[in-house]
């Protein structure tokens, strides 16, 4: 390896990572140009003009199928390619417009410490001319265009190959971009705002509906990376536990971190304390309200035996529980978990960082919050289904149970991570949080 070469490689290793944006309908509203484009090219060949909305359908299909698509009956194909190939670059050199947002996020990205790429269906010198006209040509190190390859997929493969850098996310808003990120064992973002079917956009389990939304995805996921990473240099990490006061995320939280993990090809089971609550005489059992709830609002035994001890000694649990219904009080409500040997098991909910579960949590996560923000969040979460009142059960119930719970067992201290969540759209990591491992 050249020196040159291995000082790309040190600079890469220490970058943030790397977002790998498909161009049209994620960064560039296309049917600006292509509608004008494509109705002037069909209007020189005398053939039939077409709807916009046919036109935007097959917006980020590579120019050969998007044509076929628009101009089925054209008998001399390869002069309409020409032709089109000519006419569209000059309005996208003139009218080319990128969605609202964009400078401002790729800027933030770059400041951030992220590399930017291109993969797009299109020529690498469509990309250039897109770029150049939207003034954002100095923001990305690569374009790549699936026509050099077999696939975006395997654009992706190859290049990846060349960089040691393991936080890759890849933004688009076509199936063909959701291939490309899962073939390559990476987090996908899709942009919702861009040319994606109903069908597809069903696929988009990181969604955004702006530009600013992407850059939150790729905060939380740089996040997530982080923590994969860590988890990696770790010898035995089997039961990961998610944990905070009440309203601070951790559902959020875990649900999207599952999502990540199965990206990256990780088997995922999720256990949510809320789903082995004790009945409600039980719940009720003490000298008062926090002291009842504090000490019996949860089943752990059930938890214990039925799935952490097993997990313990065993590796895998197959069980199918009968857990209670908070509404009615019953023990109606039928549940399998299927831990695998080689899966990750999310455990998340309060009071998770004491005995007895404590002991069967591998690793610690605490998303802290503070009591206002609790407060705030139940005011727009809680109160338009319990009404007023039950703001008046946080103050003098779920607010002192978490206080007691912070000063016995202070779970912030023992956490491998503590991340402030006050923000949960971007998440912070707490370095300077004394006790934290992170």
């Amino acid at each position: 390896m050249s020196a040159e070469e291995k000082q790309k490689h040190t600079g890469e290793e220490a970058m943030k990572g790397i977002v790998v944006f498909d161009l049209d309908g994620t960064l560039l509203c296309t049917h600006i140009h292509v509608c004008r484009a494509v109705h002037e090219v069909l209007a020189l060949h005398s053939l039939p003009d077409v709807e916009d909305e046919r036109i935007r359908m097959h917006i980020g299909e590579d120019s050969t199928t998007f044509l076929r698509a628009i101009a089925p009956d054209c008998r001399d194909f390869q002069l309409l390619k020409k032709d089109f190939r000519k006419v569209e670059r000059e309005y996208l050199a003139k009218e080319g417009q990128l969605y609202k947002g964009v400078p401002e996020v790729l800027a933030q990205l770059r400041k951030e410490g992220f590399q930017l790429w291109i993969c797009s269906s299109g020529s690498v010198e469509y990309s250039t001319v897109a770029l150049k006209r939207g003034g954002i040509e100095k923001y990305f190190d690569e374009i790549l265009s699936a026509r050099d390859y077999e696939s975006k997929s395997h654009a992706l493969h190859i290049k990846l190959s060349l960089t040691p850098c393991r936080n890759v996310i890849v933004v688009g808003d076509r199936a063909g971009d959701l291939e490309a990120a899962c073939k390559n064992d990476l987090p996908f973002v899709g942009a919702r705002y861009g040319y994606g079917t109903e069908n597809e956009k069903k696929h988009m389990f990181f969604a955004a509906d702006t530009p600013f939304a992407v850059y939150s995805w790729v905060v939380r996921i740089t996040l997530f990376a982080q923590i994969y990473e860590d988890l990696r240099k770790r010898p035995v990490v089997k039961c990961i536990g998610i944990n905070g006061i009440d309203t601070s995320g951790k559902s959020m939280f875990t649900d999207d971190f599952s999502i990540f993990l199965k990206y990256k090809g990780r088997k995922v089971s999720v256990i949510h304390l809320d789903d082995f609550h004790n009945p409600k005489a039980l719940r009720l059992q003490g000298k008062d309200e926090v002291t009842a709830y504090f000490s019996n609002a949860f089943d752990t035994s059930s938890i214990i035996n039925a799935l952490l001890l097993p997990l313990r000694r065993f590796g895998r649990v197959s069980a199918m529980l009968t857990l209670l219904d908070l509404d009615t009080d019953l023990y109606i409500n039928r549940k399998e978990y299927t831990i695998e040997s080689d899966s990750l098991v999310l455990f998340e909910g309060v009071l998770l960082y004491r005995p007895p579960l404590e002991e069967f949590i591998d690793y610690k996560i605490f998303l802290d919050i503070g009591f206002d923000e609790m407060l705030r969040r139940a005011e727009a979460r809680d109160v338009p289904r319990f009404g007023a009142e039950i703001l008046a059960k946080y103050r003098e119930k779920y607010i002192p149970v978490q206080k007691k719970y912070l000063e016995m067992y202070k779970p912030r201290e023992k956490s491998d991570l503590v991340i402030d969540n006050s923000n949960p759209l971007l998440p912070k990591v707490m370095k300077d949080m004394p006790g934290s491992k992170s």
